[in-house]
């Protein structure tokens, strides 16, 4: 039978009444004035982490900067298109090439802060599987992956228009007689005392645009090679990262594919189940309909038997 607590409470109320004193709610300590918590320690004292409306808006202030990054990509592998297939050395070019890689530098470091706070997020969340932390997991991979993938696409642009400024490089001094295989041409660039010899220096004007052209792709090389060295760190960290988070991630997947794999075999063994009910069903009415059968034909026999052998009866 149930207790009427009622008198108990109104007397612990009066009790705690003008006085303070704290409860554990959920794993938080809450404190009550007059009996009663109160609000701003139950629900308002929060980290900044914590409060979801200020996570997804860095999140989508993060995806908008990675946004920025992927066009600034494109611009990147115009403005090297451009480039190349100029005639000549265009200094207008060259100024948009460095604004774009200096602006693609500025977001990749701006983006790799924040995923490391957010990594850190992460890791002290641990095992907690609450909404918020499923979010800002998934969250934390996704933006990490996608990062990761634009850091390895800007390094792959570079790395193709360092090749097509070596050809050149190679064309200019086959023209100039000069003979030097690729390992001398890499170690010159890296040195930059490729273009100091004033033997390089055509008379002709033809070949001193060429010229021209050809040490303004050795300035861009070199610029190159400084600006992947500058990200080089960053691209290990999130590689790591990303590597780390694909083990959760096959892992999830793994377990995703093994429950599907184990709801598709209670499935078809539902399935099964539901056949062999119908068809014992089946069997059973089957059954039922030749026993009445056979009742009928029993009785009609020895109806038949009774009427031959005792014909005054069945008249």
């Amino acid at each position: 039978m149930v207790k009427d607590r009622l008198a108990e409470l109104q007397r612990l109320s009066s009790q705690s009444r003008g006085k303070s004193s704290s409860v554990i709610f959920n794993g938080t300590s809450v404190r009550l004035e007059d009996g009663f918590p109160v609000v701003s320690d139950a629900l308002l004292d929060q980290e900044a982490w914590s409060d979801m409306d200020t996570f997804l808006a860095n999140i989508e202030n993060i995806r908008s900067k990675l946004d920025e990054m992927e066009a600034l990509l494109k611009q990147l592998a115009e403005i090297h298109r451009t480039i190349l297939i100029s005639p000549a050395s265009d200094p207008k070019y060259n100024a948009e090439m460095n604004e774009v890689v200096s602006n693609f530098k500025a977001l990749t470091k701006s983006v790799s802060g924040f995923l490391s706070g957010l990594a850190e997020e992460v890791k002290r969340i641990g095992n907690q599987n609450d909404a918020s932390s499923r979010i800002k997991k998934d969250q934390s991979r996704t933006l990490t992956r996608a990062f990761h993938n634009l850091l390895n696409d800007f390094n792959e642009e570079q790395l193709h228009y360092k090749s097509q400024c070596e050809k050149t490089i190679a064309k200019f001094l086959r023209i100039s007689g000069v003979q030097l295989d690729e390992d001398q041409v890499d170690q010159a660039i890296e040195k930059g005392e490729l273009f100091n010899t004033v033997s390089l220096l055509m008379g002709d004007r033809e070949k001193k645009a060429l010229y021209e052209d050809v040490k303004s792709r050795h300035d861009d090389i070199i610029k190159l090679e400084a600006s992947i060295r500058e990200l080089h760190e960053i691209f290990q960290d999130m590689a790591m990262l990303v590597e780390s988070q694909g083990e959760i991630l096959d892992r999830i997947d793994q377990n995703v594919q093994y429950a599907t794999d184990y709801s598709k075999k209670a499935l078809s063994n539902v399935n099964q189940a539901q056949q062999a009910q119908r068809r014992n069903m089946m069997l059973k009415f089957g059954i039922l309909i030749c026993g009445i059968i056979t009742v009928i034909i029993l009785f009609i026999v020895f109806s038949a038997a009774f009427c031959m052998y005792l014909p005054f009866v069945c008249r």
